[in-house]
């Protein structure tokens, strides 16, 4: 193969996560804006109350502190939910998923598809002791932390526990070294969202890649999708382009598997 496999899904993915990003940045700047401007009052519940008439907007209770906890936080529950969409459409999209009838209760998204893509117990192994793997359930869970309102201190058997050597093994990468995360529930920063958006975008890759179609999956799938219209050159053209624009594969691997399909006479 020479181009890395992925499903449409992931580019869906990439795709919603910058718009996400977007918002985050702006509102990112907004806020460092918003807590420069509040340090030139001698009291923020000041400062406040006059942007509050200013603007028509009524603030009862203030807490700078707890303001920048909630807005780091909150926006891990976009990123969150961003790939559970990519991991819904990938169970829908691969053919040795296919739904959840066979989920386990209490199994994750993420664990259930790992678990029913078949993968040889190296791959898997690899998969779930990865660094973007870990990084994920550790957001995850403090997603659902935000989620049930418990800001004031992580559950102390839940998430906080791995927290070191994530950290650790993040300042060790050389794509999330620069960045001061990740962080526990009280203390998180724009860092964290920047880290888990660039460890979800890479594990969808990573799983993409170790749930790659067979050349048989590959070819059912264009045996449902692919046009018999025109000559055999303008199909096999378009059987270049849907390998291209559904799983990113190009060159060599598409022309082989071109062949197959001219071989068994389809």
């Amino acid at each position: 193969m020479t181009s890395k496999f992925r499903l449409f899904c992931y580019i869906d993915l990439k795709r919603q996560l910058g718009q996400i990003d977007a918002a985050a940045e702006c509102l990112e700047l907004a806020i460092r804006e918003f807590i420069g401007l509040s340090k030139s009052f001698s009291d923020p519940s000041n400062f406040i109350q006059a942007l509050s008439q200013k603007h028509g907007i009524r603030v009862d209770v203030f807490d700078l502190d707890r303001f920048v906890q909630h807005a780091a936080a909150l926006r891990l529950i976009g990123v969150t939910q961003a790939f559970e969409v990519f991991l819904s459409s990938f169970i829908e999209d691969h053919p040795r998923v296919g739904s959840r009838k066979d989920r386990q209760k209490g199994e994750t998204l993420l664990d259930f598809v790992v678990r029913k893509l078949g993968l040889t117990a190296e791959v898997r192994r690899s998969l779930k002791t990865g660094l973007e793997y870990r990084l994920y359930n550790y957001y995850r869970l403090t997603r659902n932390d935000i989620a049930h309102e418990a800001l004031e201190q992580a559950a102390p058997t839940g998430p906080s526990q791995s927290l070191p050597e994530l950290r650790a093994a993040s300042s060790s990468h050389s794509e999330y070294a620069r960045l001061s995360a990740p962080n526990e529930l009280p203390k998180l920063t724009f860092d964290d969202y920047v880290l888990f958006t660039r460890s979800v975008k890479n594990l969808a890759a990573q799983l993409c890649q170790a749930g790659a179609f067979t050349d048989s999956e590959i070819i059912d799938w264009l045996e449902a999708h692919r046009s018999r219209k025109g000559s055999i050159q303008r199909q096999k053209n378009a059987i270049k382009t849907s390998l291209r624009i559904f799983f990113g594969i190009d060159g060599d691997y598409a022309d082989q598997i071109i062949r197959l399909i001219m071989d068994m006479g389809q």
